[in-house]
């Protein structure tokens, strides 16, 4: 049980990968295909609109030079946009296009992560904002494109 306990507490978003393929396994077969096909596109969108971000953004405090001292320290050791709770937040929102009630159950796990990160100050409350933008923008997208073949 404390080897279950410890994973879900330092993985979990995977938690939240495991109850989304339950969710597909779970819904009637006329929409099991289409979550399944704007899950796909949007955590694909996802994960390229993060990296083309941390390639864009690799130093947060790259205009302070060593006579300036910054304000506020910055503490984050993760990319600029925090995976985790990109994937969570992602995966909230394409549960959320089709199943209105499990996607806010999807939500509130993916703030639960959030405040959890945010508390221990792995991350800003920026990344969990950009997180959250990107998540529902590229769901959207993903929706447009996938009802077009539905």
């Amino acid at each position: 049980m404390n080897i279950l306990l410890t994973f879900v507490t330092s993985h979990p978003y995977l938690l939240s990968l495991v109850l989304f393929i339950v969710a597909i396994v779970l819904s009637k077969p006329t929409k099991r295909k289409k979550l399944l096909s704007i899950g796909i596109f949007a955590l694909s969108f996802s994960f390229i609109a993060i990296k083309l971000l941390d390639m864009s953004f690799q130093n947060p405090t790259q205009f302070v030079t060593s006579y300036l001292y910054p304000l506020f320290e910055y503490v984050v050791k993760t990319p600029f946009f925090e995976n985790q709770i990109l994937i969570c937040l992602t995966i909230a929102a394409v549960v959320f296009a089709e199943y209105k009630r499990a996607g806010l159950l999807f939500a509130l796990l993916s703030i639960l992560l959030a405040y959890n990160k945010l508390m221990t100050q792995e991350v800003l409350l920026l990344d969990i904002v950009g997180g959250a933008i990107i998540a529902i923008l590229v769901t959207l997208l993903a929706n447009k494109i996938i009802e077009k073949f539905y």
